[in-house]
């Protein structure tokens, strides 16, 4: 995969963005520490994680490293918020930061491969379990969404 493909699958990424960002927003700021089970992270937690591991995956793309600590890093800084309106700005510099970090990539640095703390992978790789990652945790966050008695927008309201 090139630079031009991954850049027109990341115009979609956008639409799918705006969605949870839509999502979020039905959270009151009472909420942001409800954690379904012991063992699991609030819903604070999730969110500043799946907005967070976008930016440190992409930016990991451009500066050719990637490590757990750019993950911890990153998620801190969701961490801090203390209102949804707080945690959905975190959420839309993550994203900027992501989109403007991959189109200062060369076409070297999609296409070849890095070395992260999980493996060895093409760039383009990591732009792609960026998408994968925030589809699985939006997933996720939309059991959460149920389970404070909130039906979660429509997964596809991209207007």
């Amino acid at each position: 995969m090139n630079k031009e493909q991954v850049l027109g699958k990341y115009g979609y990424f956008d639409m799918v963005h705006n969605v949870t960002l839509k999502a979020v927003a039905q959270l009151k700021d009472d909420q942001l520490d409800f954690r379904p089970a012991p063992e699991m992270r609030t819903a604070k937690e999730l969110l500043s994680h799946l907005f967070g591991q976008e930016c440190a995956l992409i930016e990991g793309i451009r500066n050719r490293r990637l490590a757990q600590a750019d993950f911890e890093a990153i998620d801190k800084d969701g961490l801090n918020t203390k209102t949804v309106a707080e945690l959905i700005a975190y959420a839309k510099n993550c994203h900027q930061r992501a989109k403007a970090a991959l189109e200062q990539t060369t076409e070297e640095q999609i296409t070849g491969n890095m070395d992260t703390f999980f493996g060895s992978y093409p760039g383009w790789q990591l732009a792609m379990f960026a998408y994968d990652e925030h589809w699985h945790h939006r997933g996720q966050f939309y059991t959460y969404l149920r389970l404070l008695g909130i039906e979660p927008v429509m997964l596809y309201s991209y207007e």
